[in-house]
């Protein structure tokens, strides 16, 4: 056997030479020497224990005593690395077991740190898995608990969904059918009309061009579903509908629904004319006399077109413009009004005051239709009251459902009304919190939510009448008009 710990001169004594310490040291790592395995300290063998890898490869082992690893007595002796399976053959049978136990450890110390690791790995994955299992237990023990209450009580929770995204009375309603019915049962809408009594503002389209940009952080697609395809101008948004004139031929209207995304197409009227440059003026308007315009009531229903255009000189004989009212109900054109007035503003927004339409006209002229008693007026704005505002004017409902002008001028919105459509006076003026400039026009209104919009050196900003609170919402080069879409 290797000696370990005694060499020649016994003891280590302090009289022995550089070699003899050098030899002696050698010893004591078992990395051979002169000395006789009769004088040699063996290292100890503890059956027990896994054997010593460094030992059985190299036949020394640095830790001697220390080390709790066993040290076989016959497997102790390093032997060569062969350099290829006829070296092996060359070996002694002793020499090839030692070198068979060597290549054995190394596997088991292998295969020992895989099953560490992969029993590290299990214990992840098994903390992992109970995570899930307690958040999905959680979750149903939730909705568990959610479904198991009154009717009553879930309508009160539904009561307060966001209103600013249209698709969250939708996604209750795909809960279940309880949740379906509660949603679509008319007391439950009236109460929440009664507690969410203004709609929210859910974006605005750009005119002419369509364009949607949205104001709320909802999940609202409305930009993937709008229609696409032929050359089309957007002329109107009122009541949840959207109107746009599509270029064909035939040239035709499309009434959009973006809730529900029913479309219809309704064809011009005959006797209309017409071309790319100066489309015709349209309002889209519910036909219901007794609608809140909420809720369900306008969605798929019938609605009124109003279209004024210059006339054919060839259909008319005349020049001027007419007016057709289209009933969805009928699906049929009124007979044309004539009037003597040029082209209408296609930059200025259509404006719903109770049930009259305003068309705005140039040189301040206005078209004013009764749906109810179906007869048409001609207006007209007094000529220093556009002087005063440079020309920058929208008609607007007030507070009182009367008719009334929004004008902008020098970071100051101005609101106007009149007595007997004659004397305009000054209703109310209010200071915007906006960069002084010449630069700003007013642009559109959102029907009942009491929001202006205007633009301020190519941004767009809203106003809120009731709370005079001015905020910032997109930068838009060269705006012409806005139509906001409200909910419903």
């Amino acid at each position: 056997m290797e000696p370990y710990a005694a060499g020649k001169g016994g003891g280590g004594g302090g009289g022995a030479d550089a070699s003899t310490g050098l030899d002696e040291s050698m010893r004591r790592l078992g990395l051979g020497g002169d000395g006789q395995a009769g004088d040699a300290k063996l290292l100890p063998e503890r059956q027990g224990e896994a054997d010593c890898a460094c030992y059985l490869g190299t036949g020394a082992c640095g830790y001697g005593e220390r080390c709790r690893y066993n040290h076989p007595r016959d497997r102790h002796r390093a032997a060569p690395e062969p350099d290829s399976e006829t070296d092996v053959a060359k070996l002694s049978l002793e020499q090839q077991n030692t070198v068979v136990a060597g290549e054995d450890a190394k596997l088991k110390w292998k295969v020992e740190v895989l099953e560490a690791e992969v029993e590290k790995m299990k214990d992840e994955h098994l903390v992992q898995l109970k995570k899930k299992a307690d958040v999905a237990e959680a979750r149903q023990h939730t909705c568990t608990h959610i479904l198991a209450l009154p009717d009553d009580a879930i309508a009160e929770i539904l009561l307060y969904l966001p209103q600013d995204s249209p698709s969250c009375l939708l996604r209750a309603s795909l809960v279940c059918k309880l949740w379906l019915k509660i949603v679509s049962d008319l007391g439950f809408i009236r109460r929440l009309r009664a507690l969410h009594p203004t709609p929210h503002v859910l974006g605005f389209f750009q005119c002419p061009i369509p364009e949607f940009v949205p104001t709320t952080a909802s999940a609202f697609s409305l930009p993937a579903a709008m229609p696409r395809g032929h050359v089309q101008f957007i002329l109107d948004c009122h009541h949840g509908r959207v109107l746009f004139l599509v270029f064909g031929p035939p040239m035709v209207l499309l009434i959009w629904e973006p809730v529900t995304g029913e479309r219809q197409y309704v064809p011009m009227p005959e006797a209309f004319s017409s071309d790319f440059y100066f489309p015709p003026t349209v309002a889209v308007v519910c036909a219901a006399d007794d609608c809140d315009h909420r809720g369900c009531h306008c969605h798929g229903g019938h609605f009124f077109l109003v279209l004024a255009s210059a006339t054919d000189t060839t259909a008319f004989m005349k020049e001027g413009t007419a007016v057709w009212v289209y009933s969805s109900e009928t699906r049929a054109w009124g007979e044309p009004h004539l009037v003597w007035l040029t082209y209408c503003d296609s930059e200025r927004p259509n404006t719903l005051v109770g049930r009259t339409v305003y068309l705005t006209f140039l040189a301040g002229h206005v078209l004013k239709y009764d749906l109810v008693k179906h007869n048409l007026v001609e207006l007209e704005i007094a000529g220093d009251l556009l002087e005063f505002c440079d020309g920058n004017i929208i008609i607007i409902p007030l507070e009182d459902g009367r008719m009334g002008l929004a004008s902008v001028k020098d970071s100051t919105l101005s609101l106007w009304s009149c007595d007997d459509e004659e004397y305009w006076a000054p209703h109310r003026v209010i200071g915007m919190d906006v960069p002084a400039t010449r630069d700003i026009d007013v642009l559109g209104f959102a029907e009942g939510t009491d929001v202006i919009f205007f633009c301020a050196n190519s941004v767009i900003f809203t106003i809120e009448l009731k709370s005079e609170r001015v905020r910032r919402l997109h930068e838009m080069q060269y705006p012409r008009m806005i139509l906001p879409l409200v909910s419903t």
